[in-house]
C-alpha cells in the first residue's frame, strides 16, 4: 500500500514538473502531439493541468475514433475527453482549425 502511494507520489510530482516547466517557456512550445497527451494521461497528470495545455497549446493532430478510444483505456477523464473535442488543431502550415472534429456519442 505504501509503495503504491510514493509510486502515485512520484508520478504525480514528475507530471507537474513536468507541465510547470512547460508553462515556463511558453512562448517557445508548440502543439500538443499525440503521444504528449497519452502520456500525461497515462502518468495521471492532473486533469485540470492538462485541460489547460490542451485550451492553451491546442493539438497537433486531430482525435479519431481509435485515438479516443486509447485515450478512455488509459482511464482519461471525461474533462479531457471534452477539451480534446473542442481543442484548436495546428496544422503544419501553422494556421489553426476549430471545430472540424465531429463529436463522438456513447
Amino acid at each position: 500500500m505504501q509503495r503504491h502511494i510514493a509510486r502515485l507520489l512520484l508520478v504525480m510530482f514528475c507530471s507537474f514538473l513536468f507541465l510547470s516547466c512547460r508553462r515556463g517557456t511558453q512562448g517557445q512550445q508548440g502543439s500538443l502531439s499525440e503521444n504528449e497527451v497519452l502520456a500525461l494521461v497515462a502518468g495521471a497528470a492532473l486533469p485540470e493541468n492538462l485541460i489547460s495545455e490542451i485550451r492553451d497549446r491546442g493539438l497537433s493532430f486531430h482525435v479519431d475514433v481509435f485515438y479516443r478510444s486509447e485515450m478512455e483505456k488509459a482511464r482519461a477523464d471525461p474533462k479531457i475527453l471534452s477539451a480534446l473535442d473542442s481543442a484548436k488543431v495546428i496544422v503544419a502550415s501553422g494556421s489553426e482549425e476549430r471545430g472540424t472534429r465531429t463529436h463522438l456519442t456513447g
